[in-house]
């Protein structure tokens, strides 16, 4: 390709730390001396420091920006091109417009701001504003230019609008690169050249060039004093340049070396003949043995397709076919760009497109198709992206901590404090057993802290399952109603229920069910105070399913309701609208986000409704199987209450490593007239089976977490032992892993029931009744 040369113009390529790569002779002949590796702007500028215009060094937003050079004595155009692994391609040449006559009308080149400055300069056709080098720049002086180019009537006028700081006068995206052209360091004679846009009174912006000086004021305080050109004209002069940068009729303009430097492959197209060429950048050896073996532009798209992803083949078509490119062929200059990745050799890589339309030499029209590989740009900004979801997500988790912080100490309080009261009034019995009653209350408000965070971590982890089984909707909602008919009437709440359902009894995860409404009705109750209401209201909608009906479940209050900027949050992890001491109700946070995690579980929608000060309103739909007569039998047994006098003098193995836990166990067991014996983990227990009488012991309690041997592998031990008796000694489960899927584990090895831990009384007896009448938990 042949390049015409570009009169007066300096090449460079840089690289990131302003070192300088190479350069044209021009930049050899302008700055004498110049060698590779020195730093750029120390060789060109004179400066200790990158250029104030600099987009490299982040001094500017423009890739093309423009500036007084002293070498040049003149107005400079300067375009930057990122042509990767961290170098940079640099045109420099004379701008052109009405920029170069202003400044040497101004003489801004050689002129000095000391002395008689005001007097000198003030009666000239330009603005000029000046401000105390304090914080906001207080107003110093402005002459009457300045006020009329910025659209004020008077000094008073312009000091109103501005709030009488010079700061103000400086659009505030511009304010940054202003501050660190000016420095931190003021003293009497600094000068500073800046660009920046100003507002007018009426709202609009033009763009000045500032040059200035600080001076020392008549009372002693420094202040900086500014003339002000407006630029606003070569600014979108230069604008308008950038947008038409390399797309004239000029094949040579489409095609320079510093935009084809950026890039590693570039398809040129004769859009009347559909014929291209295809020149090749380092790397892309893989490209020459695919698209060699054709000129027709039609077939190499074809073959490139045939390596792009599918999801984005019709984004390609529509933007880059030979029939896409003709119907633009009138256009200039940058007409499309894409990203998308391929499978090549080494596996799946990201690509940059860009296409830009022209004329050759014969006025032919052509386009112009450059690509680069992107792969390690893309995947640099997945990682960001991934490290800044990462301090998110552990920012709103440290949040939550710091939130529900108060939430676990409270009920901790609690327990410490009236333990120390009991010990102090055991001999009070009333007293005595109004601290016990106040001490179990603050129990079970820390294991719903432990619980309700441990079953986020549970769903999160994907370990819950569904364990549909019949129920009816009536006796469900009854016994949901029964667990907040004392608090409701307590707190003067008026609750109104009402079923409208045809078929009442379907297959549902209960469990599941009844945590979600649990959370949300217990909520109601939290938020809403006394003389409030409390509606619920069940309708059964046809469903598309055969056999299937939904049931939408409508639950309002007239509470204190959600703030609307909270509101899109209540779903959230780890978020919570105000902390227990803000709300005066004691809660964990994560009950919403569990609750939507249950509704997805279950196909399921929920959404939320509210209005601060008012109430609000969840509505969850749900569908479920309509239950029929054998899954109604089969599910119609329940647990019931048994009395222990029954099991009397029954003996019990206690495999329980940890003394606390084992005498309390103990000691209800043998207050209810159970024997019980120990064994300190499951090797111990097997041993202590092996060697009794075959019915000697009537069951084992089993913990799973125990040294040397666990309970899982001590049941398994046990089923295969010879004494058929002793194989099938009734085994329970007594354990701190409390989930469904470790009760269906305990279960599958061979286990006859299961009871979490913290031991609760009422389960363990019925747990074991269930479990000396033949029934396994698993069936109950």
């Amino acid at each position: 390709m042949n390049h015409s040369k570009v009169i007066n113009t300096d090449y460079y390529v840089i690289s990131d730390d302003f070192r300088l790569l190479d350069f044209n002779q021009n930049v050899k002949d302008r700055y004498k001396g110049i060698q590779r590796g020195d730093l750029c702007y120390q060789a060109t500028m004179k400066r200790d420091t990158p250029c104030p215009h600099c987009p490299i060094a982040g001094n500017s937003q423009n890739d093309c920006p423009v500036y007084y050079d002293p070498f040049y004595r003149d107005w400079v155009e300067a375009i930057f091109s990122e042509i990767g692994d961290g170098k940079y391609a640099i045109t420099c040449h004379p701008a052109h417009g009405d920029a170069r006559s202003a400044f040497q009308r101004l003489k801004i080149d050689d002129f000095s701001l000391s002395g008689n400055f005001l007097q000198e300069y003030d009666s000239k056709n330009i603005g000029m504003i000046g401000g105390y080098c304090e914080e906001g720049f207080p107003l110093y002086y402005v002459n009457e230019q300045m006020i009329e180019m910025l659209g004020y009537d008077s000094r008073a006028d312009l000091e109103e609008g501005i709030s009488g700081k010079v700061v103000n006068t400086i659009h505030p995206d511009d304010l940054s690169q202003v501050t660190a052209d000016l420095g931190d360091h003021y003293y009497v004679g600094m000068k500073y050249e800046t660009t920046y846009r100003m507002p007018r009174k009426d709202g609009t912006w033009f763009w000045t060039v500032d040059r200035g000086e600080v001076i020392e004021t008549a009372d002693g305080r420094l202040a900086i004093i500014s003339v002000c050109l407006d630029v606003t004209k070569e600014h979108e002069q230069q604008e308008a340049r950038k947008r038409e940068s390399d797309a004239s009729a000029s094949k040579e303009r489409i095609f320079s070396d510093i935009i084809g430097a950026l890039y590693s492959y570039n398809a040129t197209v004769n859009l009347n003949t559909g014929k291209y060429s295809l020149l090749l950048g380092t790397g892309m050896e893989e490209f020459i043995g695919q698209f060699s073996q054709t000129d027709d532009y039609v077939d190499a798209c074809d073959l490139l397709l045939s390596n792009v992803l599918p999801e984005y083949v019709d984004e390609m078509n529509r933007q880059f076919s030979l029939g896409a490119l003709r119907s633009r062929q009138d256009h200039r200059g940058h007409i499309g760009q894409m990203e998308y990745a391929g499978v090549t050799a080494d596996g799946i890589r990201w690509f940059e497109v860009n296409v830009f339309m022209g004329v050759d030499d014969e006025g032919t029209p052509i386009a112009s198709v450059f690509g680069r590989d992107v792969t390690e740009i893309h995947m640099a900004q997945e990682r960001k992206e991934s490290e800044l979801r990462a301090v998110a997500a552990s920012a709103a988790k440290t949040a939550f901590l710091f939130n529900m912080s108060h939430d676990i100490r409270t009920p901790m309080n609690a327990i410490i404090g009236f333990t120390d009261l009991l010990k102090k009034h055991l001999d009070n019995r009333e007293l005595a057993q109004n601290y016990i009653e106040k001490i179990e209350t603050a129990n079970d408000f820390l294991l719903s802290i432990i619980n309700n965070v441990l079953e986020m971590a549970r769903i999160e982890s994907g370990k819950v399952y569904l364990d549909e089984t019949a129920n009816n909707v009536y006796v469900f909602w009854d016994e949901l109603f029964a667990l907040f008919d004392a608090q409701m009437k307590a707190k003067g709440i008026i609750f109104t229920r009402e079923i409208r359902v045809d078929h009442p009894d379907v297959i549902v995860d209960k469990t599941k069910i009844r945590e979600v409404l649990l959370n949300i009705v217990s909520n109601a109750v939290k938020y809403t105070p006394s003389g409030g209401n409390v509606t619920m209201t069940v309708t059964e909608l046809p469903s598309d399913c055969p056999g299937c009906v939904v049931y939408q479940t409508v639950i309002e209050d007239t509470g204190i309701g959600i703030s609307e900027d909270f509101l899109p949050h209540i779903f959230e992890e780890f978020t919570r609208e105000r902390t227990s001491t803000e709300s005066q109700v004691a809660g964990t946070g994560l009950g919403m986000p569990i609750v939507k995690k249950l509704i997805e579980l279950m196909h399921g929608s929920i959404d939320v409704e509210s209005e601060l000060g008012k109430g609000t309103k969840f509505t969850l739909t749900l569908s479920h199987r309509i239950a029929d007569a054998s899954d109604i039998s089969r599910d119609g047994e329940h647990s019931g209450e048994y009395c222990m006098e029954d099991f009397a003098g029954k003996r019990i193995l206690m495999a329980e490593d940890n003394d606390l836990n084992a005498e309390i166990a103990m000691t209800i067991l043998e207050e209810e007239g159970f024997l019980i014996e120990r064994a300190e983990d499951g090797i111990i227990c097997v041993d202590m089976i092996e060697k009794a009488e075959s019915d000697y012991y009537d069951l084992v309690l089993m913990d799973i977490q125990m040294p040397n041997m666990d309970g899982y592998k001590a049941t398994q031990i046990i089923r295969r032992l010879p004494d058929e008796q002793k194989a099938n000694i009734p085994i329970v489960a007594m354990t701190a892993n409390a989930f469904e899927e470790d009760r269906k584990k305990a279960l599958r090895v061979g286990m006859n029931g299961h009871i979490a831990k913290p031991i609760q009384i009422g389960i363990l007896k019925n747990t074991l009744g269930d479990v000396f009448s033949n029934r396994k938990m698993g069936d109950i």
